[in-house]
């Protein structure tokens, strides 16, 4: 668990440098990521839970968790879930629908919601 605890913390610090939106707010005094922000994905119990759609930025901090996600869920039984990751965004590219990127992942969030939750 250390193991995987620390190559978290490793990507995310890769990742920092390079996440416009988010690197400067995730600091403690001394430097270090809170834990908060790390997350506790691999502790964390998903048994029951409905369809999960999870999006993350390629550069952003929080995509270094993914992978616990994804361990999580299938430890908890989760068959239907999807982590989509897009190489090259910051931490809430979707909200900024002035950028091409932004539009289109809102657009892909809004038909996401509208198939796999409004059954259109």
């Amino acid at each position: 668990m250390y193991f995987l605890f620390c190559n978290v913390r490793i990507v995310m610090y890769e990742v920092n440098a390079s996440d416009i939106n988010v690197q400067h707010a995730l600091r403690e005094g001394n430097g270090d990521l809170q834990q908060y922000i790390l997350g506790k994905a691999d502790e964390d119990d998903y048994t029951g839970f409905p369809k999960i759609i999870m999006y993350f930025a390629g550069d952003e901090v929080f995509a270094g968790i993914a992978p616990d996600y994804e361990k999580s869920f299938n430890r908890c039984g989760v068959k239907d879930y999807e982590i989509k990751i897009k190489d090259g965004m910051f931490h809430a590219w979707t909200v900024f629908t002035f950028l091409l990127e932004g539009r289109e992942g809102e657009r892909e969030i809004i038909g996401d919601i509208n198939t796999f939750f409004c059954g259109r």
